[in-house]
């Protein structure tokens, strides 16, 4: 039996070819792997999404389901993530919400800032921001901070109302001044080059 046969050695390949940047060497990895588990799937996944061919991951995802295995956790992240880093937002939603529904999986932190992502990069910062608000825990710095990089790469609203509803709570959270939002540093920056 080669070592890539082993479902821990071969997991392990298929994400070291992922992160290398070496899809299809992560695909070929994957079907050497004799007996998949769950963290097999959602590493071939997560390599097909990290690299925006979210189409793949995808189908990977649907074959998963195919044979029979349920997605947890860790699958719905590699699925989220794969969603939002190739703009699939209508399948994004979808997964989103059969993650709870019918799978009965609570969103965590990872699946909340792979939607808020996506919705970020889709324009659909009053979706993102609700979404916010409404996760179950609590958001955290990097959270506000993935929204207002966001909704300031779309320019979508200006720097004071990003300021004004995200940076306060980023900066209630990092206990930190107006002064340590890079958004607001790098416009206080810019403004005083005009002035100049």
């Amino acid at each position: 039996m080669g070592l890539e046969e082993n479902v821990y050695v071969g997991t392990s390949v298929v994400d070291m070819y992922s992160k290398c940047g070496r899809v299809e060497m992560a695909r070929k990895a994957f079907h050497r792997i004799k007996e998949k588990n769950i963290l097999s799937w959602s590493a071939m996944i997560a390599g097909y999404g990290m690299h925006g061919h979210g189409q793949e991951a995808l189908e990977v995802f649907n074959e998963m389901r195919r044979l029979g295995l349920k997605p947890n956790y860790i699958t719905f992240v590699s699925v989220l993530a794969a969603c939002s880093h190739a703009g699939l937002l209508n399948e994004g939603r979808h997964w989103y919400n059969a993650m709870r529904k019918e799978f009965g999986i609570e969103p965590g932190i990872e699946h909340y800032g792979c939607m808020v992502d996506l919705l970020g990069r889709a324009g659909c910062l009053d979706e993102a921001y609700g979404l916010i608000r409404e996760m179950r825990v609590k958001p955290d710095a990097a959270m506000w901070e993935l929204y207002l990089v966001r909704a300031e790469s779309i320019r979508m609203l200006s720097w004071q109302k990003l300021l004004q509803i995200g940076c306060l709570s980023w900066m209630q959270l990092t206990l930190g001044t107006m002064f340590s939002c890079p958004i607001y540093t790098q416009k206080r920056e810019c403004g005083k080059m005009w002035k100049e």
